[in-house]
């Protein structure tokens, strides 16, 4: 379960979960000499890391990422990719210093990688850079569904330059889209919308506004162009859960051509997150 595969022609990838690793390797070993293995208890993982106790790390990781987060679904996923700290933020993206400070003195290595997922926390991951003693650098991304895409080329044991480097090159052909409620009525963008309207925006502009969050998911996909090659991924807000399994198939009948995921992010500001790769 939760298979994510990468690579480039000749090395790839692979982060699984399963009861039986072994089965994994037997698998694998059939296409190609095997490197790098590394198995760990996720489920005792995720335990530590909830309960802040000592998570014991890779002895050979010389690179620590912190992601900024907005909801338990989202928080989740970061820690299943590998993630060593969170900053958590219960309605927006807006850590103080302080706290991206506090989650950089308690990573174990002197290289940092930070993972803003949105413009409005840029400055205060910008502030704890500079009064920060370690090598810290903060990638540009501007959502949580970029931030968690990128992770999934993050190697702990790989130099920060070449992780960086990595992490931007992931989600250079992704495509995210927004779908908030809007709190009061306005225009933007020349697009006109009113207070309960379901607003999408994609590359911070509006581009429409419905009434109806299925209708706003359905052309937001077909603004994205997705053919059947693409992968469509729906990150669900906090307040979208109630109506999850009947949205999720209308979408797979809507667009059943096309290969869709749906994960629970449980963020409190968007309704849903659309990712198109």
């Amino acid at each position: 379960g939760s298979t994510v595969i990468i690579g480039i022609e000749n090395y790839i990838k692979i982060h699984t979960h399963s009861e039986d690793p072994g089965k994994i390797l037997s698998a694998c070993i059939q296409y190609g000499e095997l490197m790098e293995i590394n198995i760990e208890n996720m489920d005792k993982q995720f335990e530590e890391f909830v309960n802040d106790s000592e998570v014991k790390f890779n002895e050979k990781q010389i690179c620590s990422i912190i992601a900024i987060s907005n909801g338990n679904g989202f928080n989740d996923l970061f820690i299943n990719l590998g993630i060593d700290k969170i900053v958590k933020c219960e309605k927006t993206l807006n850590p103080s210093v302080e706290e991206i400070l506090n989650s950089i003195n308690e990573c174990q290595t002197d290289y940092v990688i930070i993972l803003p997922n949105e413009k409005n926390a840029m400055m205060a991951c910008n502030l704890a850079v500079e009064e920060s003693l370690k090598n810290v650098s903060v990638l540009n991304t501007k959502s949580m569904p970029e931030g968690l895409a990128s992770m999934m080329s993050y190697n702990s044991e790989l130099d920060i330059n070449t992780n960086i480097s990595n992490l931007e090159n992931y989600t250079n052909d992704m495509i995210f889209g927004a779908i908030s409620l809007a709190s009061r009525s306005g225009v933007m963008n020349n697009i006109e919308y009113k207070e309960g309207e379901y607003i999408v925006v994609i590359n911070d502009a509006i581009l429409f506004a419905e009434t109806s969050l299925i209708t706003s998911i359905e052309k937001t996909i077909s603004h994205m162009k997705p053919d059947s090659d693409s992968l469509i991924t729906i990150y669900w807000g906090d307040h979208s859960k109630e109506n999850q399994s009947e949205l999720e198939n209308k979408l797979i009948d809507r667009f059943s051509t096309i290969e869709m995921e749906f994960q629970y992010g449980g963020q409190s500001n968007i309704e849903a997150w659309v990712v198109i790769e």
